[in-house]
């Protein structure tokens, strides 16, 4: 009898241990997977948080847009209810031979030409004129019902800017600097594809009153990143060659501007 009692408590035992061996897996699986459900919930937060990040930057930058976008629209109104281009985009040449627009200068003196630092034309105000440059692109484009085929440009002051159209949308600074910096290599890189997207835009400015006017007799051929010749590219290139392109870029946006005012193609 006491044989027995003994074989079954030892069996109750077993059973026991081994409920408690299935307790115990069913209880490790349960933490592995609430650790699981942890980790994807912290994971699916900092998606959610970068997510939301991501969205208030893009609205500040559409906001930026739309504020940049409503102010051109307001000056381009009162251009073409005034008839005032030619007040606005005052365009010549300084007794050096730099290109000028509405004050401001467009060009660089080579190292031969200043004597002191102060006589060297500063970065400041050659990116003021590239603003200047940058909207007088817009209103002739709108004049002329022109489209841009390979660039847009985005006028903005002395930060404009120039995105080249197509799958990477790249958006190059039209904006030089005098900061000796890591990435000043780079910058004037960027720099150099902004100004080369400007004289594509302007090409495609003169073929359109071409194509309107096939007497218009423009000064000076583009070619990539030339005109009349000259490299608009700054690095590498030398500040007199550079600013001979700036200056022949000028000249035939003045030209295309009274050519655009006494045809008005575009009301």
């Amino acid at each position: 009898m006491k044989s027995t009692n003994t074989q079954q408590a030892q069996s109750e035992l077993l059973a026991c241990d081994s409920e408690h061996r299935k307790l115990q897996q069913e209880l490790d699986a349960v933490r592995q997977e609430a650790a699981s459900f942890a980790n994807t919930q912290a994971e699916f937060w900092t998606a959610f948080n970068q997510q939301t990040s991501e969205m208030h930057q893009l609205q500040l930058e559409l906001h930026r847009n739309q504020t940049q976008a409503e102010v051109l629209s307001e000056m381009l109104n009162y251009l073409e209810q005034a008839n005032a281009y030619l007040d606005v985009f005052d365009i010549g040449q300084d007794e050096r031979g730099i290109a000028t627009i509405n004050g401001w200068h467009l060009g660089r003196l080579s190292t031969a030409h200043v004597s002191t630092a102060g006589e060297q034309i500063d970065w400041p105000e050659i990116n003021a004129a590239w603003g200047q440059t940058a909207f007088l692109l817009t209103v002739l484009s709108r004049k002329l019902a022109c489209e841009f085929s390979q660039y847009q440009i985005h006028p903005c002051g002395p930060l404009s800017a120039v995105e080249r159209l197509g799958a990477d949308h790249a958006k190059y600074e039209l904006y030089g600097t005098n900061e000796w910096q890591i990435g000043r290599l780079f910058h004037s890189r960027r720099f150099d594809q902004a100004m080369i997207g400007v004289l594509a835009c302007a090409k495609q400015l003169c073929e359109r009153a071409c194509d309107l006017d096939p007497a218009l007799d423009l000064p000076y051929t583009i070619q990539k990143d030339t005109i009349g010749g000259a490299s608009i590219r700054l690095q590498f290139n030398h500040p007199d060659t550079w600013s001979r392109a700036t200056l022949s870029l000028l000249i035939t946006l003045r030209m295309l501007l009274h050519w655009t005012i006494d045809h008005n193609p575009k009301p």
